[in-house]
């Protein structure tokens, strides 16, 4: 099973803490996190085994560092905690282990997070401020050609459902919770959409609606019971459901997707959101009462619930995803972001973090991740004018020969070349010649 960056960084936090307390090589070598902070620390250095940084250095590196580990960039001076302008290695495995703000800012991380999913089954987690590639940099990333869908995930803690005992109902944090008072979501950003979502944990309607949905029967339902139910038909959700969860985005949006709250999923719909409510964009599970796991669930706990989109119907470009996609090379050619320092250690969870990580047990997994390498950066040319370039097209070094010119024109012809390359009066690729006389 994979997990995102933030949740191997917590799962692996404790284990990872009392081994580097016991000060002993031999087991704090073999733990993935401690090697993987150790990754982290030679990166933001730029030298392999760094005990120490500067702070000069750390500033200069702070828009890579903020684009990997944005948790880091933002404190330095909490790290240092000798004020001495240098940050040493001890200091910042003491700050990353053990420090409960770090944790509480990784845990508000984790609350929502946004994944894409291909063929394979691989995740590969979307970051507004550290993008892969070129075309997920906008306000929302579009799905990839061999995506299958976007999942939007959604961890709610702090809900306690009782169904014995004299304090009977849904509780958040402690707070009862009433009928049609509902959760919001962070907005998310998903397969080139922009919105929230909305759980209900008692029920969809408030009590006056309750009562007259349960007194007076609608005579549309009790026929379709009779003539065995209507073929894609979504109606409002029913009075007698325990919880129910929608999607709120812009009107116009038309999306193919499902809900899903915890192992329980919807069918696959489509919606098409507008000024009112449309029932295609609401959803609850079946049953009156909520599953055994939901009512053991204490506070620590969370309840996932999300989306899973699989088409978006507004972009015209976007075409139906083929049953069986060959696994070519070049479908997943997309210009990648170029890196703004020092590469990035291929072989780093917490730098490449667009990608699912193992857990840290350490199983090899069927879709485990291929780390795409950093191609090294084409040496500059040296022009005739003495600019050197890394930008401007090479041209052909074999020139038209004098014979050649020779036989279209019928006579000698005077051949220049000519070309400018500075960035002030830079023009494209100018050929001029003599034409003969008629």
């Amino acid at each position: 099973m994979s997990e995102s960056v933030f949740d191997y960084f917590l799962n692996g936090r404790e284990p990872a803490r009392k081994l580097h307390e016991t000060d002993v090589p031999e087991f704090t070598d073999n733990h993935s996190l401690l090697k993987e902070l150790r990754v982290v620390f030679d990166w933001i250095g730029g030298q392999k085994n760094c005990m120490k940084i500067p702070s000069r250095l750390f500033k200069k590196r702070l828009p890579e560092v903020h684009s990997k580990f944005p948790q880091l960039a933002n404190n330095f001076y909490a790290m240092d905690v000798n004020s001495d302008c240098w940050l040493e290695w001890h200091e910042f495995t003491d700050f990353c282990l053990k420090n409960e703000r770090l944790v509480a800012s990784l845990k508000r991380e984790t609350k929502l997070q946004v994944y894409g999913i291909d063929h394979d089954g691989t995740r590969m987690y979307k970051a507004s401020f550290d993008p892969a590639h070129s075309c997920e940099v906008s306000s929302s990333p579009d799905m990839l050609p061999w995506e299958v869908a976007h999942v939007v995930e959604w961890r709610i803690p702090g809900l306690k459902y009782a169904v014995t005992g004299p304090r009977q109902g849904s509780f958040f944090w402690g707070r009862r919770m009433l009928p049609s008072q509902f959760l919001a979501s962070q907005p998310f950003r998903a397969a080139g959409v922009c919105g929230f979502l909305r759980f209900w944990p008692v029920n969809y309607y408030n009590e006056a609606q309750l009562r007259k949905k349960k007194d007076v029967a609608s005579v549309a339902e009790q026929l379709e019971e009779l003539q065995g139910g209507a073929k894609n038909l979504i109606r409002m959700p029913p009075a007698e459901a325990w919880c129910c969860i929608g999607a709120v985005l812009p009107p116009g949006t038309n999306l193919d997707f499902r809900f899903y709250i915890g192992s329980s999923k919807s069918p696959k719909r489509e919606c098409f959101w507008n000024q009112s409510v449309n029932p295609a964009s609401l959803w609850t599970p079946k049953g009156a009462k909520p599953p055994q796991h939901v009512i053991d669930m204490t506070e620590e706990d969370y309840l996932t619930v999300g989306i899973e989109i699989f088409w978006n119907r507004n972009d015209p470009f976007r075409k139906h995803q083929p049953d069986v996609l060959r696994k070519a090379d070049r479908l997943k050619q997309r210009p990648e972001i170029k890196n703004l320092g020092y590469a990035k250690p291929c072989d780093s969870f917490i730098l490449n973090r667009s990608a699912s990580v193992p857990a840290p047990s350490g199983q090899e997994t069927a879709s485990r991740r291929k780390l795409i390498r950093e191609k090294p950066k084409p040496a500059p040319r040296n022009y005739a004018d003495g600019t050197t370039s890394s930008f401007l097209p090479e041209l052909p070094r074999r020139a038209a020969s004098e014979t050649d010119l020779k036989n279209v024109t019928g006579e000698q012809t005077n051949f220049n070349t000519t070309m400018r390359t500075t960035v002030s009066d830079a023009k494209p690729l100018r050929l001029s010649f003599s034409l003969p006389t008629l």
